[in-house]
């Protein structure tokens, strides 16, 4: 139940098919299905948990590093990137406390 069957249908499918060719009796178990789908390591991705406006806080800042990036450090058009208004991008940069030479392609 956990599992996100990232192969979709398919995926379920197989697994399905797979469960019903090897369980061991007629009720199919968790240990009946492929190796993929039943470890519990693949029910979630690994993240560091912190408190979750810090984790805000760290994805705008990556994330608009790497519009500026792309945009070579151009705010217009990081800003059309975004879909923002640039002085609302100016604002955000100050905000995060990014430094403009930080965010110049190299």
């Amino acid at each position: 139940m956990n599992h996100n069957y990232p192969g979709n249908v398919r995926e379920l499918e197989n697994a399905v098919e797979y469960a019903v060719a090897f369980a061991r009796s007629d009720e199919i178990r968790s240990e009946d299905l492929p190796k993929s789908i039943s470890t519990k390591e693949d029910a979630l991705p690994k993240i560091r948990l912190k408190p979750l406006k810090a984790a805000r806080c760290e994805f705008e800042r990556n994330f608009v590093q790497a519009a500026m990036k792309e945009c070579k450090g151009n705010i217009s058009r990081t800003a059309r990137l975004l879909d923002m208004h640039r002085q609302s991008l100016q604002q955000k940069i100050k905000e995060l406390d990014l430094k403009f030479d930080e965010l110049k392609d190299d």
